[in-house]
């Protein structure tokens, strides 16, 4: 669960977002040519792309003098986790236009610019950011439709910590609830090519791994 959250964490952030589609959209580029591409200073932007870096979203190739930024190699042994994102990535970052990604950020009304882009992703990565969340999947996962005090009880909740993270699983669109008494909460389907469906589907199978 830790990498997760670590991955999630590295990625909801929007300077790292630009980052990775100014790496796709000049894959041999200098931390001097991504500091101006982005706007921020060259240790700043140093900073992200080591981040960047560890899971191998993006790669320094040394060359002479320089060092070129480039995006991550397609790795068949990498963690399945870390292979899922990277594809989802790429998939973004080399499109010609916001509203027409290969697995779709938001839709078309929505994604008027990449900076619109960027946001929606922050969101859809930041679900997954808080330890108890990932925990309240896993045990939806494994054991199907249960009510809130089942949850809470389970993953050593109280119920009011229980309700609000199921509330936020629910408004991003993660989990669902049966309305009935007693509400009954189960993982919503997820068998779609958006981006969204994607990750929640990399996440559970992370989950089920464990």
């Amino acid at each position: 669960m830790s990498l997760i959250v670590t991955v999630c964490r590295t990625l909801a952030s929007r300077p790292r977002l630009r980052l990775l589609r100014a790496i796709h959209a000049a894959p041999k580029i200098t931390v001097s040519d991504l500091a101006t591409a982005v706007a921020q200073s060259p240790d700043t932007v140093s900073h992200h792309l080591k981040l960047l870096c560890d899971f191998h979203f993006v790669r320094a190739v040394p060359s002479g003098r320089h060092v070129y930024y480039q995006p991550g190699p397609d790795l068949p042994a990498a963690h399945p986790f870390l292979r899922g994102i990277g594809h989802l990535l790429r998939e973004v970052c080399t499109a010609t236009h916001p509203c027409r990604t290969p697995v779709q950020v938001c839709d078309k009304a929505g994604a008027a610019s990449w900076e619109a882009v960027f946001t929606a992703l922050v969101e859809l990565f930041t679900t997954y950011t808080h330890l108890r969340r990932l925990l309240i999947l896993k045990h939806l996962t494994c054991t199907g439709a249960c009510s809130a005090y089942d949850v809470a009880e389970r993953v050593g909740m109280s119920p009011d910590a229980t309700y609000r993270h199921l509330d936020k699983l629910k408004r991003r669109g993660v989990v669902a609830s049966s309305g009935s008494a007693p509400e009954l909460w189960f993982v919503r389907p997820h068998k779609g090519r958006n981006f969204h469906d994607q990750l929640l589907a990399l996440v559970l199978q992370e989950l089920r791994a464990k």
